[in-house]
């Protein structure tokens, strides 16, 4: 296990202050409260909403509590992101720091890094109240790690400080993505790895679809768009147990539809809306996956050549640049 002094002194180079102390640190005011050092004046209104949500999201019972979800997670990730633990046996190196941006309550971290968490210095950071999740959920873990409720565009850390930048499924829902990614390039060592999962603009019918429910949904209370998903999901879910295949018989270019052979839930997952299923999972799970992607109204769906341009033109070179599904694996390397 890593010494018990916080990660984020180590990586500062000064202590934290004490509960309830205060500290400016890159020119923005934090306050210690509850074990987690807090961006004082923490988010515009329309970020303020998705953390309000993501403070609901992340502590819901039966979603990310259980080992059949962090199950998954490794498999998700051996898909996005194709021996990935080997890459991490390989390259993190005892005593490395690691930011895990948009942690949320840790879990996406703790599958990327797992084989390896007893031997790195871990900061998690979000902008939500779900820190305090993370927090409580490490230490029952016993882990020592260092957390921060804060915008990622304004992270305190000097220059060059990480050696791993990790932030699957966080940059499309920034209010610029190139300029998340320019400032997560800051604090990210010369050879040092970023690692990510981005939407990418979707096909034609699924992107006025998702648009359409989108703009119904985030118009509600969380917990009122919790409960307008399920039925949504339970569709996923029925689409899912049906076994027969349909079968395109030719490519249909202008809706970016291939001839093939498709489940009726995958093609309904990839073309028409997202209808999350895995057999795995629990039902509650499952309406967490639709409600994650309907329910925050700012998302963005670049088209990946555009992404692509932003690590580009900092220097990066990919070792995984994977455009399948409705997203972008990256691991790219800072120059």
């Amino acid at each position: 296990m890593a010494s018990q002094v916080n990660p984020i002194e180590k990586i500062l180079g000064r202590p934290l202050p004490p509960e309830g102390g205060e500290a400016v640190l890159q020119n923005v005011h934090y306050v210690m409260k509850d074990n987690v050092l807090r961006q004082a004046e923490l988010t515009r209104p329309v970020q303020k909403d998705m953390a309000d949500f993501y403070d609901l999201h992340w502590k819901l019972p039966g979603a990310y509590d259980n080992e059949i979800s962090d199950a998954f997670q490794i498999e998700l990730f051996r898909t996005m992101f194709p021996g990935f633990e080997q890459l991490v046996e390989r390259e993190v190196q005892r005593g490395a720091n690691v930011l895990d941006v948009g942690c949320g309550s840790g879990v996406a971290g703790r599958a990327f890094f797992g084989s390896v968490f007893d031997r790195i210095n871990y900061v998690g950071v979000d902008m939500s109240s779900a820190i305090e999740q993370a927090r409580d959920d490490y230490k029952r873990l016993g882990y020592n790690v260092g957390l921060l409720q804060a915008e990622l565009n304004t992270l305190p850390f000097p220059n060059e400080s990480f050696d791993f930048v990790f932030c699957p499924g966080v940059l499309h829902y920034t209010m610029d993505i190139g300029n998340a990614i320019e400032s997560l390039a800051r604090v990210l060592k010369r050879g040092g790895r970023f690692v990510s999962w981005i939407y990418k603009r979707q096909r034609p019918i699924r992107q006025l679809t998702d648009d359409y429910i989108r703009s119904v949904i985030s118009k509600m209370t969380p917990p009122e768009a919790f409960e307008a998903v399920k039925p949504l999901t339970k569709l996923g879910i029925a689409l899912g147990r049906i076994k027969e295949e349909l079968e395109i018989p030719e490519d249909i270019p202008f809706l970016e539809i291939k001839k093939g052979r498709y489940s009726l839930q995958r093609f309904f997952y990839y073309h028409i809306m997202k209808l999350f299923y895995n057999p795995e999972l629990p039902f509650q799970r499952h309406v967490v996956n639709n409600w994650n992607a309907y329910y925050p109204k700012h998302v963005q769906f670049l088209p990946a050549a555009q992404i692509k341009t932003f690590f580009e033109r900092l220097g990066f070179h990919f070792e995984i640049w994977n455009e399948e599904g409705n997203g972008i694996s990256v691991i790219a390397v800072k120059p």
